[in-house]
């Protein structure tokens, strides 16, 4: 099996008169059988490719575009010897020459801007018009060179160089900045105001991120305490609070298992316009066995000893007399307080340590004075548990709740350098 070396005619399309065409070798890959055996080969073939025609306009605009940079090159070096030379006079050559490369980079730069703002007319109107300026400004410092060189035609001539240098860019601008349509513009304007601020927020995310990385580095655990103390005000400005639960979106099983005084806290939370006995009946529709007195206890509305049963006088105790909650030291308690209920709500479960009875009875109960915590506890057991006891519970609750005075630097009595 011989590999063709020149197209066959199927291969090779009918030369079109006009249109040049050159050979190109290219491979392919074939199936070739052998002894039965068929194997994948390579196989070298030739193609006739037309050639496109030259493209004088892009020859061209390369030219002219050449042209602009050499003449902006030799520019750059007249007005940077004139210039260079007149500022020689009163300083070093090196600061001189040095300073006189200003004036043209100065333009030379308005036209980079220029150049990339082509597109949107409003924004490249200010470089360009500070890019006259500077070439003002270079021109008449090239004329004031050879006016004090006694030669005013030199120094008008060197300064019509950076004028023609100028003039070419404005031709191969005009060339390149299209005008757009008002829609095309707007389109343009949007999508690059878009870019931007991706940019920029981009950018300062970083800057954020890596001077938070870098405080957290030096600062260790005062960086993280700090953190924590301003996160939950930017998280309240900028992330609305959570709407309460409805009773509607909690299951029964959910109340079933809370507290009393719980369950009484939210139902009122998501309906605060039911009543007290309204809310009760609700609540004893979700297994909550309530009455209206214990709501108004809870959302203190009304004193216990408002609509309390009648007063009759209490069967003698052979121990502690009962506590009595809102109540005068004359007038005995009924018998189903709902006092005592909530309480023993709140106390049933788990085995509590002395304090953890106090804050569940004064959580439950805010109403409650520490008399009354103390006598509630003293019946259900709790015999250490006195009048003072739960005031110095409420004081150490109170105190952790306050944010730690700064530690201020001990005085050195012998002074700083003993």
């Amino acid at each position: 099996m011989k590999n063709r070396s020149h197209p066959s005619a199927a291969e090779t399309p009918p030369p079109i008169p006009g249109v040049r065409y050159r050979l190109e070798e290219r491979t392919r890959t074939v199936t070739t059988v052998i002894n039965g055996e068929p194997r994948e080969t390579p196989e070298t073939y030739h193609v006739y490719v037309p050639v496109p025609p030259r493209d004088f306009d892009r020859a061209l605009l390369v030219g002219v575009t050449s042209v602009a940079v050499a003449v902006t090159a030799l520019s750059v070096a007249w007005s940077t010897a004139s210039i260079g030379d007149l500022l020689g006079t009163v300083v070093i050559s090196v600061i001189a020459y040095g300073a006189a490369a200003v004036f043209d980079a100065a333009w030379i730069t308005c036209i980079a801007i220029e150049w990339l703002d082509r597109y949107d007319q409003a924004r490249a109107k200010g470089a360009r018009t500070a890019g006259g300026w500077a070439l003002a400004v270079a021109v008449a410092a090239i004329v004031a060179h050879g006016w004090i060189r006694g030669s005013f035609v030199i120094g008008c001539v060197g300064g019509a160089v950076s004028l023609i240098a100028k003039g070419l860019w404005v031709v191969v601008m005009r060339h390149f900045a299209v005008p757009l349509g008002e829609g095309p513009r707007a389109w343009l304007r949007q999508r690059r105001e878009e870019i931007a601020a991706e940019r920029a927020i981009s950018a300062e995310v970083q800057r954020l991120d890596g001077a938070r990385a870098y405080h957290a580095a030096v600062y260790g655990s005062t960086a993280a305490t700090a953190q924590q103390l301003v996160a939950p005000q930017g998280r309240s400005e900028d992330k609305p609070r959570s709407a309460p639960r409805e009773a509607g979106e909690l299951l029964a099983s959910e109340f079933a298992d809370m507290i009393p005084t719980k369950a009484i806290r939210v139902v009122h939370e998501s309906r605060p316009d039911l009543t007290p006995a309204e809310l009760a009946d609700v609540l004893r529709q979700y297994g909550q066995n309530v009455t209206e007195l214990d709501v108004e206890l809870v959302l203190g509305v009304a004193r216990p000893t408002e609509n309390a049963a009648p007063r009759t006088p209490a069967a003698p105790q052979p121990k502690t007399p009962a506590p009595r909650a809102f109540a005068d030291a004359d007038e005995p308690q009924p018998a189903n307080d709902p006092v005592d209920r909530i309480v023993d709500d709140v106390l049933a479960g788990a085995e509590l340590t002395a304090a953890d009875a106090v804050r569940r009875v004064r959580d439950a109960l805010p109403r409650l004075t520490s008399t009354q915590i103390a006598a509630q506890l003293t019946r259900r057991g709790f015999d250490t548990v006195t009048d003072g006891y739960v005031r110095t519970v409420n004081s150490r609750d109170r105190s952790k709740t306050k944010p730690a005075e700064p530690a201020r630097p001990r005085p050195e009595p012998h002074g700083p350098y003993l």
